[in-house]
């Protein structure tokens, strides 16, 4: 009886990540879908370190707004792990509640001359 070749695929954990945007729920995505929210995620995108929380936020420079030393995110921005080598890791579940807990204390609202901008404070 010939026997049944079986091989071990060896899977790569799929990659999440997570959109964060003023007055928008966060969203889980995966990499294709990152280009989709924000088109220079990963070629031409600003990358900062997320204030204590060891994320990193990869968005387009210009939807980051600083005013009185403080820094606004005010567009879409896409929130990543790294590991020691800077490869990019899963968000987990734990980092999902945290970005969730933070939307409640940090969404505010600019105000500029007669336009009010939904901003999300990143310090």
């Amino acid at each position: 009886m010939a026997k049944k070749k079986t091989t071990k695929k060896t899977t790569e954990p799929v990659m999440y990540y997570a959109m964060l945007a003023p007055e928008l729920p966060i969203t889980v995505m995966d990499l294709e879908e990152c280009f989709t929210a924000v088109p220079c995620f990963g070629i031409a995108d600003l990358v900062i370190d997320f204030p204590g929380m060891g994320l990193k936020l990869g968005t387009d420079p210009r939807a980051i707004v600083e005013t009185n030393e403080k820094n606004f995110l005010i567009g879409p921005g896409i929130i990543f792990r790294t590991d020691t080598s800077g490869n990019d890791i899963p968000i987990t579940v734990d980092d999902i509640h945290l970005l969730q807990s933070l939307m409640v204390f940090k969404s505010t609202t600019l105000h500029a001359g007669k336009y009010n901008i939904p901003a999300i404070q990143l310090d």
